[in-house]
């Protein structure tokens, strides 16, 4: 069997400057009609000491082991599904959430230059005497671009019912993209470069414009250009902000499928470009438990052409080392792309 396993390099040839971290844009997030991922969550909460805090990088974020009583699916479905699309006109897709027998819909869409916009969601379980809940006006949850130090933040409001008692919410969050490295998921899903987005949020409950009670969470999301979101640590809700090294967690969810992992199989790890007079010198190292493999080095123009695109042209094939040498280019415009082959 060929696994292709890819990783892109953003590098701009221009003398002095080199740019290498990873960029999450919106279509690595993206999932369209169709497709799917499956993850592995915690029965219950959870001490995860030693996994939250951290910041900085590189770091490898070996999530590969771990309870796998508990799954969740998240499909992707137009947004009539389930006949609850109606509250949210805008919405171009909806995200399905399949835990057990139970199913609660995010309606989202995705536009390039502006990132995953949310306009609300419908929960009849959490939220049984309300369950449709649209947003006052819809949140950018993830810009579009977001690399190592991105801050971003944004706020809404929507009504809720409970025990009888009609609710306005006003919800708030923040992210901070505060770490990066290499994340390692379970079920031979892959190693791939990440960036963890550090994710405060803030909810408090009115009733005719009185604050009766305002509760935290803090998430840290790992988000891969291969898969989107690809591992969450949330906290368990507080009355007080969550501290960034919260010790025990109510969800750790860890993504072991994915429609996109046929098409976008695991990378190469480390993609490093240096400069040696006219030529610029690529190396990588093999991903985890991923030896014995040939590389291809693909360029484009553009990082934005789909990887089939005959504008991505094949530069060397069959390396048997994990360096490779573009002689006489350091004042072209070129992104690279490395495969390797098992």
């Amino acid at each position: 069997m060929i696994r292709s396993l890819s990783y892109t390099l953003f590098i701009i040839m221009i003398p002095g400057m080199i740019l290498s971290q990873t960029t999450i844009w919106t279509d690595g997030i993206e999932y369209e009609v169709d497709g799917y991922y499956m993850m592995y969550d915690i029965p219950s909460p959870q001490g995860v000491i030693g996994l939250t805090g951290i910041t900085g990088g590189p770091h490898t974020f070996d999530f590969s082991t771990g309870p796998t009583i508990k799954t969740l699916l998240f499909d992707y479905v137009e947004p009539s599904d389930g006949g609850h699309g109606g509250d949210f006109p805008e919405a171009t897709v909806a995200e399905r959430k399949t835990e057990d027998s139970d199913l609660s819909w995010l309606y989202l869409s995705f536009e390039q230059n502006v990132g995953r916009t949310v306009y609300g969601f419908y929960d009849s379980i959490g939220l049984p005497e309300s369950p449709s809940v649209p947003f006052s006006s819809p949140v950018v949850d993830f810009p579009d671009s977001i690399t190592y130090g991105t801050w971003f933040t944004g706020s809404t409001t929507f009504e809720v019912t409970s025990v009888g008692v009609d609710m306005v919410v006003e919800y708030s969050f923040t992210g901070f993209a505060d770490a990066y490295g290499t994340i390692v998921l379970p079920d031979e899903a892959g190693s791939y470069e990440c960036i963890q987005v550090n994710y405060s949020e803030e909810y408090v409950y009115t009733w005719m414009g009185v604050p009766l009670q305002t509760s935290y969470l803090r998430s840290f999301f790992y988000l891969t250009r291969e898969l989107g979101i690809a591992a969450i640590i949330t906290s368990v809700e507080s009355e007080n902000p969550v501290p960034n090294d919260f010790s025990v967690a109510q969800s750790f969810t860890r993504l072991y499928e994915s429609s996109k992992l046929s098409t976008t199989p695991p990378t190469p790890l480390n993609l490093e470009i240096s400069r040696v007079g006219e030529d610029m010198i690529l190396t990588w190292q093999p991903g985890i438990n991923q030896r014995d493999l040939t590389y291809n080095v693909y360029s484009s123009q553009s990082p934005y052409l789909s990887f089939d695109s005959e504008v991505w042209i094949l530069e060397a094939t069959g390396l048997s080392t994990t360096t490779w040498t573009d002689e006489g280019v350091s004042e072209e415009l070129k992104f690279y792309r490395v495969t390797a082959v098992e």
